[in-house]
């Protein structure tokens, strides 16, 4: 193996019970992140709980009909006069028409709504006619047009458009309405309607609002008709769909001729989304399990929320930290006129470009292509008429006055007519053909270390290979590198790169790289990787990975923990030798996933050699190891219970897991087959980067799939490519003996052959804690192989002290992750990695490290 608000399966077994059939879709998309829109929700949210208000009969709005005449107004020439010729900063020649402007739902409050038509790009004639709807309460359409699926987005010089090559009316008509009236460019002449509004106005005026729009576009009379939109839109959607049926019915004509409904990260219920969202934030590593358990004890969800529940949910709020709740990975934006500056993001969108569409939309030229704000309105256009964007409270929630506590039973009605209905939902996610990261974990399901004797964490006494003693320093200059291959420039720093004999009798010699500090690399201390502030050593372990080898064949059948452990020791004690300026320097021990078995040993067998010589002979001061394999059972069970947490496996898929797996070292036939069932429902996801993008082809990486993570899919192919060349491994002094393989970054064969791995890694943590040394755990949370959550049980099974509470740690004001001090240990997260931090996020992974060496917390 090894959102954003809503999950679907509540409400699927909701409905499955009372036997209704429904088409239910968690669709796994990309999208950009949206937090004017987030924001308005949860303050909608917050405020439905605090002020406890009295729910709505839910019967009754499930049953509208219209109770007053539907206005319908003259409507003939104003098609003609609504068609957009070219919007400023359009560019090329489109192929398709536009149209904007209002529609008058109530004549008497001079109360109007504006919409933004784009027709299909081609056969418009032959293509369904589809309404967004954007949610909030009180967020704007234009929105979803002009940062989600319309033609056009905004640039960041704030007057040019580009195309969206993914736009929706590549397939549909699309019809994007500004609802209800004090949103976006939507108006009413009589102020105390902007007091009044709430669910059922909103879904007749929206009624309304399509019956005129119907009459001035006739052509689209008897269409193919289908709502979709996001967020609040669950509440919207349901409820104009019910009442466009109902209309049907009385009339005895079909209207409108509704087919079906999609709503996004739908916002259906008052009290399971409050609920849902904590307990996203635990599963997405945001919030200590100590606050959920507080929340999970307090909290009913029931519509009565206690003091102590208030409590918990507001620590829960706290110790996440400020994130963009409508995308957890996504940057802020600070300062939209240097966007490029936003280099923490995971993401692809630009954290301004609601930004730039503000701008666009206010400009007086903008506004007269889109036959916008004729009557001078006094307020700007705003995605969102909420506290977080600007003082305006035309729309709040004080003044919203109806709204159903769930939207179940307007759901349930939809579906027994017949109306096909899908719910999806954002999980920032992009497929994958393939894993392209280590392949140590790609045969991680039922080996044989599960099913061999459980075996002790620390080496047997005797066991550990003596020290061989090779020659000294006159070694040391061979190994120093004077330029590598493509180099460019004179770097700061020396280089060297070699081979260290562990075992002469048998040939087997490990190869090492080593970077030098760039500054004062003789006041730095010096970190052994294992799987890079400071003097950086790397080593190639064991034998038979990478440039190492041995020259006896039946060392790469006879490898283990123990005999990496000791050969490992044995090249540090001889590395020392040829470097011996290092001896007395600090020394910390670094690496990551299986590392969580190389480091513990290694640094116990260090602290083991110091004591039996009563001398120090490594300083070591420090071990730290990222998404670390430190138990078979924790380690497969939360895999499972990630693929859960993060919309990747059904409900069906995990209580089978749940109820046939003990993870307990025995894993039955059933078992085995209800892991294989989540193995097959996840599908081609890269597990070390559930967010990952597949290389397909390393000659063009242009060609990968759209991108959430930072750096290049193909890295590992130009990685391979490029220490395979000859050159490069003269420069290296790599490879010196001719090996009857290529470099790869790691090896089957080793992995195939691996005797001896202790089932767990808890009593060699225990007894490096006990030492006094520095411990260090972190997290890239976007892996699934060696999760944060196996991370947790682990930590769970220690039941160390708590040192310092759970809390964010931050760079240049945002989230970089989250820490927590132990007594002995501490655990951090880094937000928005993989497997491999640093990899995924560079400067995040720099600053922890920088922090792990200095012996203090991340930056708060």
């Amino acid at each position: 193996m090894g959102s954003s608000c809503r999950r679907c399966s509540p409400l699927a077994s909701k409905i499955i019970r009372d036997a209704f059939s429904i088409q239910l879709f968690c669709l796994i998309l990309i999208q950009a992140s949206h937090a004017d829109e987030a924001g308005r929700l949860q303050e909608f949210s917050r405020s439905r709980m605090e002020m406890q208000h009295d729910r709505i009969d839910n019967e009754m709005l499930t049953s509208w009909s219209m109770d007053h005449p539907i206005y319908v107004g003259p409507q003939d020439g104003l098609k003609k006069v609504d068609k957009i010729s070219e919007l400023p900063g359009q560019p090329g020649q489109i192929v398709f028409d536009q149209y904007a402007g209002y529609v008058t739902v109530d004549e008497t409050s001079g109360k109007a709504l504006f919409y933004y038509f784009v027709e299909a790009a081609e056969e418009p004639s032959t293509k369904p006619l589809v309404l967004w709807l954007n949610g909030g309460p009180g967020c704007s359409s234009l929105g979803g047009a002009m940062l989600e699926i319309g033609p056009f987005f905004v640039n960041r010089d704030n007057k040019t458009l580009s195309r969206n090559k993914y736009a929706w009316n590549n397939v549909a008509n699309m019809l994007f309405l500004e609802s209800p009236a004090g949103v976006g460019f939507s108006y009413s002449n009589r102020t105390s309607d902007y007091n009044n509004t709430g669910d059922k106005s909103t879904a007749e005026d929206a009624y309304t609002f399509l019956v005129n729009w119907l009459e001035r576009f006739l052509e689209y009379k008897g269409h193919n008709f289908f709502i979709t939109g996001e967020s609040y839109g669950g509440h919207y959607i349901p409820q104009l769909a019910n009442t466009i049926l109902l209309n049907n019915k009385i009339m005895n004509t079909t209207m409108v001729n509704l087919k079906g409904v999609a709503i996004g990260n739908a916002y259906l219920d008052d009290d399971t989304n409050t609920r849902a969202t904590i307990d996203y934030y635990w599963t997405h590593a945001m919030i200590s399990k100590e606050t959920h358990k507080a929340v999970q004890e307090n909290c009913s969800f029931n519509g009565t929320y206690t003091e102590l529940c208030r409590t918990a949910i507001e620590a829960a709020n706290n110790e996440k930290g400020l994130i963009d709740q409508s995308n957890i990975y996504a940057s802020f934006c600070w300062d939209a006129s240097a966007p490029q500056q936003h280099h923490t993001s995971v993401t692809n969108s630009d954290p301004c470009a609601s930004y730039y569409l503000r701008s666009y939309l206010n400009r007086q030229e903008v506004q007269r292509a889109f036959h916008a704000n004729t009557t001078g309105l006094k307020q700007p256009w705003l995605t969102t008429l909420c506290m977080l964007m600007s003082t305006s409270h035309i729309i709040s929630p004080e003044n919203w006055k109806d709204a159903q506590g769930s939207m179940l039973p307007s759901i349930q009605q939809l579906i027994s007519s017949g109306v096909s209905t899908w719910l999806y939902s954002v999980a920032n996610t992009a497929t994958r053909n393939q894993s392209n990261q280590p392949l140590e974990f790609d045969n991680f399901k039922l080996s044989s270390k599960y099913v061999q004797g459980k075996q002790d964490s620390t080496l047997k006494n005797g066991t550990s290979p003596s020290v061989h003693r090779g020659t000294k320093t006159t070694l040391r200059e061979q190994d120093k590198i004077v330029s590598m291959p493509g180099q460019t420039g004179v770097v700061e720093f020396e280089q060297y790169a070699g081979y260290i004999t562990v075992d002469a009798k048998a040939g087997r010699a490990l190869f090492y790289y080593f970077v030098a500090a760039p500054q004062d690399p003789l006041d730095k201390p010096l970190v052994l990787w294992l799987n890079g502030v400071a003097n950086m050593l790397f080593v190639e372990i064991p034998a038979g990975v990478g440039y190492s080898y041995s020259n006896t064949t039946l060392d790469y059948y006879n490898t283990g923990d123990q005999r990496t452990t000791g050969d490992a020791y044995t090249f540090l004690v001889n590395w020392l030798e040829k470097f011996p300026e290092y001896r007395d320097r600090d020394f910390f021990i670094t690496g990551e996933s299986y590392a969580g078995h190389y480091i513990p040993e290694l640094a116990n067998l260090i602290v083991s050699k110091n004591r039996a010589t009563n001398a120090t002979n490594v300083k070591l001061k420090g071990v730290a190891i990222g998404n670390a394999d430190l138990d078979d059972n924790l380690t497969l069970r939360a895999s499972f219970d990630y693929y859960w947490m993060h919309a990747m496996i059904s409900s069906k898929a995990y209580r089978a897991i749940k109820d046939n797996c003990g993870f307990n070292g025995t894993y039955t036939k059933d078992c085995q087959n209800a892991m294989n069932l989540a193995t097959q429902e996840k599908g081609n996801v890269d597990d070390y980067d559930i967010y990952a993008p597949t290389c397909h082809d390393a000659s063009n990486s242009s060609k990968s799939s759209y991108s959430l993570v930072f750096g290049d899919p193909c890295t590992n192919h130009y990685v391979s490519s490029y220490l395979n060349r000859p050159e490069v491994q003269k420069a290296l002094h790599a490879n010196t003996t001719g090996l009857d393989y290529p470099w790869m970054d790691c090896s089957e064969h080793v992995l195939n052959n691996w005797k001896d791995s202790p089932e767990t890694m808890l009593p060699s943590i225990k007894k490096l804690i006990s030492s006094g040394i520095r411990i260090w755990l972190y997290s890239g949370d976007m892996d699934a192989v060696c999760s944060f959550i196996s991370t947790q049980y682990v930590l769970d099974i220690l039941g160390l002290p708590i040192e310092t509470s759970w809390r964010p740690w931050r760079i240049d004001n945002e989230v970089a992750g989250y820490v927590v001090g132990y007594k002995g240990l501490v655990f951090a997260t880094v937000r928005g990695a993989g497997h491999m931090v640093p990899y995924y996020q560079p400067r995040r992974a720099l600053a922890l490290f920088s922090s792990f060496l200095e012996g203090k917390l991340p930056p708060q």
